[in-house]
């Protein structure tokens, strides 16, 4: 056994967590029903994990799943790295189904117990870096800023009014480039120039491209937070409650940009969302 640290790929990373699991763990203590329905919550997160990861790749790559995608639990969640080349698409999508059984698993306990459960979903990309021991099998981990700023991003899902899924800037910046052709970074840049450098209506006219990449992507921008352990601010983007439906025109028609208007495939993801 030898232990290895590979080079890094890019990859993006997905971090979910059940929020105040281990506070309604306490609250059923000699309650075995109430602990088992809580389990049950556990088995369905799980269920919806995998399910979601499944059908968010394209269908001639998932006789490889191993290859292209990480999953792990984290006890009252889930971390997921998508490894492929479109891995951000391919994170997108199952963020998008992830959400929407989670938020049936969330509504059903509730409904059962009388107490709110709920969850938080942060996403990034980058890099990352395979660790781990080498015997007949690849066992370990992985590790990367992307896998950090998507676990500090589902903790802000906590203080933040009404969000329950947060893009990075990076993940973003990647979507509009391969969905859009939009280079949002240079749109970004040109609204944070200093003042007099362009004209008034270069920067007006950068800010108006922002908002339709947002509006097109069905996320709103929410400021540049400084995460902990990150030496610069990040851009995070909180995906839109009101557009990520399904019949609004905007979000069916993310959905066929994801899904490249494979109709097979749009159907599978629009059934699981």
């Amino acid at each position: 056994m030898y232990t290895v640290v590979e080079e890094p790929v890019p990859a993006t990373a997905l971090i979910l967590d059940i929020r105040g699991f281990t506070t309604e763990m306490s609250v059923t203590v000699g309650d075995s029903r109430a602990r088992l329905q809580l389990l049950e919550v556990l088995a369905a997160m799980n269920g919806a994990v995998v399910q979601s990861v499944l059908v968010a790749l394209p269908p001639p790559l998932r006789g490889r799943l191993a290859e292209y995608v990480h999953v792990g639990s984290t006890g009252d969640g889930a971390i997921v790295i998508f490894l492929h080349e479109d891995h951000a698409r391919h994170a997108t999508l199952a963020t998008l189904l992830i959400r929407s059984a989670m938020l049936q698993v969330c509504e059903r306990y509730t409904e059962q117990c009388g107490r709110p459960l709920a969850f938080g979903i942060g996403v990034e990309s980058g890099c990352v870096n395979h660790v781990g021991a080498t015997l007949p099998l690849k066992l370990g981990t992985y590790i990367g800023e992307c896998i950090n700023a998507a676990a500090r991003a589902e903790s802000l899902t906590k203080e933040i009014h009404r969000t329950e899924v947060i893009f990075c800037s990076e993940l973003v910046g990647q979507l509009a480039d391969a969905l859009l052709q939009a280079d949002y970074p240079a749109l970004m840049r040109g609204t944070e120039i200093p003042a007099g450098s362009i004209s008034d209506g270069e920067y007006l006219d950068n800010e108006r491209a922002m908002v339709e990449v947002n509006r097109r992507l069905c996320v709103n921008y929410l400021h540049m937070h400084l995460l902990r352990g990150f030496g610069d601010p990040i851009a995070l983007f909180r995906l839109s409650k009101s557009s990520a439906a399904l019949g609004n025109p905007r979000f069916d028609r993310l959905i066929e940009l994801l899904v490249e208007e494979d109709g097979t495939w749009m159907a599978e993801v629009r059934a699981g969302l």
